[in-house]
């Protein structure tokens, strides 16, 4: 949804340019290059949602510290670097501007790559839990379960399962996350 928006918006404002700088501005030259910045960045504004919605989605796992470092060397780091070496190479206001794409696009690579490593490790670890039983005591509300499991990886077996064999494998896969 989203993205949807961000598309929908940036569409609206390319169309909509002239008119709406002209609130602000009544000189044609600014009213002018504020419309060129515009088609240069609205365009590329829906790959700043993936940046958003899956920094929000890693916070929502527990997971502040990558998406912090992403998006300070995403929006920040490689914009300076920008800034200070490609617009210094080519001067011109079109290069400048264009360090907001580039950088969005490379943030949501980023956000993209790193959610999906994320979660590959993730899956295993709910993986294990659930095959420990942790949703069977939790549904029945007693401390001892015992589950049968038929598993491809790990064969099929009964496993008797406490509370303090579920709380020592979330604490040990828990440390492997971080």
């Amino acid at each position: 949804m989203d993205i949807v928006v961000s598309v929908v918006m940036a569409a609206l404002l390319i169309a909509a340019r002239k008119p709406l700088f002209g609130i602000f501005c009544s000189d044609a030259a600014v009213i002018e290059t504020g419309a060129k910045m515009l088609v240069v960045i609205a365009p590329f504004y829906f790959l700043f949602a993936f940046t958003e919605i899956y920094s929000g989605a890693l916070r929502g796992m527990g997971d502040v510290i990558v998406p912090m470092l992403i998006t300070t060397v995403g929006v920040c780091a490689i914009r300076v670097f920008w800034i200070a070496v490609i617009a210094g190479m080519y001067p011109t206001m079109e290069v400048v501007i264009f360090n907001y794409p580039v950088t969005w696009i490379l943030s949501a690579v980023l956000f993209v790559v790193y959610y999906l490593y994320r979660t590959k490790k993730l899956k295993c670890t709910f993986k294990n839990i659930a095959a420990l039983g942790i949703f069977a005591i939790l549904l029945s509300g007693c401390g001892t379960v015992v589950v049968d499991r038929n598993d491809s990886e790990f064969g099929t077996e009964s496993v008797a399962v406490t509370e303090q064999t579920i709380e020592d494998d979330i604490t040990e896969n828990t440390e492997l996350i971080v």
